[in-house]
């Protein structure tokens, strides 16, 4: 290569380089590290800082656009979201307590109903329905009749007992002077089975103490 070609080739190559570099800008690094010498300054928006100054939505010590020190852009805290409470509902009143009614009275398992006779009988009938007072022991079974006897006139004979319910013959007995004891043959129940109670008398006097009538339940 000649000397003339060699000066124009190095010639080129300087002309090459200062384009490359009147096209770098000055703010910017160099390729080869560090920054333009004398960078021209230009206008800047308050970013804030340690102790920036400036208007804006800093954060403790400067203005402009930061946060607590500078730097970045944080928006306000929300406020706390509050939801709306439902009224609490009325409390119903309680109940009135009623009251406790009485327990019935207990009856007793066994009644004996007494009718005061004292006198001879003959050919008569005694409705011990009416004279027990039998309506008020509606429920009670009649157990048996009895005829408490003191004795009749004449010994020689004999005196007949009929015990009937409602036209039926429940028992039948027969008696010189002694105390008998007569007992239903079907169901007798004061109000359901039984609503008229008789005692027939028939034949030879006879002296009657007194009737009972044995109830059970």
């Amino acid at each position: 290569m000649t000397p003339k070609i060699l000066i124009s080739a190095i010639a080129a190559l300087i002309a090459m380089q200062q384009v490359g570099f009147a096209q770098i800008r000055p703010d910017e690094p160099r390729r080869g590290g560090g920054r333009a010498e004398n960078p021209p300054r230009y206008p800047e928006r308050d970013r804030g800082g340690h102790n920036g100054g400036g208007h804006g939505n800093g954060g403790n010590h400067g203005g402009g656009y930061g946060g607590h020190h500078g730097g970045g852009y944080y928006p306000p805290p929300r406020p706390p979201v509050t939801y709306p409470t439902y009224p609490s509902y009325p409390s119903y009143p309680s109940y009135p307590t009623y009251p406790t009614y009485p327990s019935y009275p207990s009856y007793p398992s066994y009644a004996d109903r007494t009718i005061y006779v004292g006198r001879y009988v003959s050919n008569e009938t005694f409705r011990l329905t009416d004279l027990a007072s039998l309506y008020s022991y509606t429920g009670y079974r009649i157990s048996s009749v009895e005829v408490v006897t003191a004795g009749y006139a004449n010994g020689a004979t004999f005196a007949t007992m009929v015990l009937t319910a409602d036209q039926m013959v429940q028992s039948t007995v027969s008696s010189r002077g002694e105390s008998v004891m007569m007992f239903p043959q079907y169901r007798s129940t004061v109000g359901y089975d039984v609503n008229v109670l008789r005692l027939q008398v028939l034949g030879t006097p006879i002296l009657i103490d007194r009737i009972i009538v044995h109830l059970s339940r």
